[in-house]
């Protein structure tokens, strides 16, 4: 799209005019292609969508047309369907359709295939004519694949003096942050701003870089360096109000991210910034309402979504909702967690933040209903000794202290300890004469208070010599 934003807002209103109308009309397949990317970097795809299908209807055999809907095929994921359309174009040798044939390559994790085709297509035989728009634009895609050395590699083939020295400065920038090499990145873009520090674009990008570096202080520094120059920047709004997630003044970060969340309120990632700094001001009713908000906006399929859910989890246990810690813990999850996974993963949240009461009601619960087999014995009985918890959960010992013919040796260690705190000195014997065998280290962790400065295996002569001393040998 090359054409002033006047010119393209005319076409924009009287393409929207002739389209509440009604009434069929004629316009250029050039003037329609442009409004349909306008749409796009507008967000608004069903409009681009709408306006490719009639733009479509009136120029069906339009080459840009047709490469536009080829690329929004890809960008839907229907790959199939656009190299179809790619390939069906009648002129393959157009620079858009052979990079598209490159992209594919980097989406099928082909990269050196890729780039021995970027050379062969663009640079051999060349006569000494290069363009190195073509390497810019591979550097961009190979970022998008996530190939950042491909993409300095690129880059190193581009003078200083060509094309938009900004431009290649974020791509660099961007490469090295790729590679978590911040100081570079950090370099490279402070040199850009050095000749232009003028730019929000860049000290927004500097900020992010910084951001990612936990550099927090100057992140948020360079943001408002951003946002001095054009207010209206909303990247350098959402940096902001993260660097400030990590400031001590939780105040300060409410102020920020509701500033930003006002105009972006599907933000996902500052609510969970948000909720997180709620819960741990330990203020847990304002974080349980930002990490909802949080869950909802997440995408499914989001390597987040999963922090987020853990987050709730922990802010219902601590709100003593512990019944709905567990159903959710449950619901989020495509195929839901046994009954006893889900039990043993809240019991141990709700144990690590020393609510053994609520976490001893909760296993109560479980085995009123749910027999237990020998690994699970092992892991509650593992568990309860972790946390110290012994006559507080009486009840679940009965349990775990029950005869069970499937319970691994190595369950005996934390078995044995649990019947010796509970003062089933028998018990614990029998079972202590088998771990200090099966699992010597764990027995001596667990042991090794009651008979200081003592051997692993005088620990079974030793209970044996107090129960002969309490009569009970």
């Amino acid at each position: 799209m090359d054409r002033s934003s006047d010119d393209l807002d005319y076409i924009r209103r009287l393409y929207e005019e002739r389209v509440v109308s009604a009434v069929p009309f004629y316009m250029e397949a050039a003037d329609l292609a442009d409004l349909v990317e306008w749409y796009e970097k507008a967000g608004l795809d069903h409009e681009a969508e709408a306006c490719l299908r009639y733009a479509l209807r009136l120029h069906p055999d339009d080459f840009d047309l047709l490469l536009t809907k080829a690329y929004r095929l890809k960008n839907y994921g229907r790959w199939s369907e656009a190299l179809e359309l790619v390939r069906s174009l009648a002129d393959q040798n157009l620079r858009e359709v052979k990079m598209f044939y490159f992209e594919n390559m980097l989406n099928e994790m082909r990269p050196d295939e890729a780039e021995a085709y970027l050379e062969q297509e663009f640079f051999s035989d060349k006569g000494g004519q290069v363009d190195y728009d073509v390497y810019v634009e591979a550097a961009e895609l190979y970022l998008d694949y996530n190939f950042p050395d491909r993409a300095l590699h690129a880059l190193r083939h581009v003078p200083a003096t060509f094309g938009d020295a900004k431009q290649k400065a974020e791509l660099e920038a961007d490469a090295y942050a790729g590679k978590s090499d911040f100081s570079q990145a950090e370099a490279v873009m402070n040199a850009s701003l050095d000749a232009d520090p003028y730019d929000d674009i860049s000290w927004t990008q500097l900020a992010d870089i910084q951001y990612k570096a936990h550099k927090f202080s100057a992140a948020f520094d360079s943001s408002n360096y951003a946002l001095a120059i054009n207010p209206d920047s909303d990247q350098a709004l959402r940096v902001r109000a993260c660097a400030a997630a990590e400031g001590n003044d939780i105040a300060d970060y409410g102020r920020y991210a509701d500033e930003y969340l006002a105009k972006f309120p599907d933000d996902y990632y500052v609510r969970l910034l948000l909720g997180e700094r709620y819960y741990a001001d330990g203020r847990y009713d304002d974080a349980a309402k930002a990490l909802q908000q949080a869950y909802r906006a997440c995408p499914q399929d989001a390597t987040d979504k999963q922090r987020i859910l853990s987050g709730l989890v922990y802010t219902y246990a601590h709100q003593g909702r512990v019944a709905l810690a567990f159903e959710s813990f449950a619901a989020g999850f495509a195929t839901p967690p046994s009954p006893f996974e889900a039990t043993y993963q809240i019991a141990s949240i709700v144990f690590d933040i020393g609510r053994k009461t609520d976490a001893v009601r909760l296993l109560d619960q479980y085995l009123d209903v749910h027999p237990l087999n020998g690994q699970e014995v092992m892991r509650l009985s593992a568990l309860l000794c972790k946390y110290g918890c012994y006559e507080p959960a009486g009840t679940v010992w009965v349990v775990l202290l029950a005869p069970y013919k499937d319970v691994p040796p190595m369950a005996q260690p934390w078995l044995a300890y649990g019947a010796y705190r509970m003062g089933l000195h028998r018990d614990a014997l029998r079972r202590l004469r088998e771990a200090v065998v099966t699992s010597p280290d764990e027995t001596y962790g667990l042991f090794s208070e009651a008979f200081p400065g003592h051997g692993v295996t005088d620990f079974p002569v030793l209970l044996e010599r107090m129960l002969r001393e309490q009569g009970d040998a």
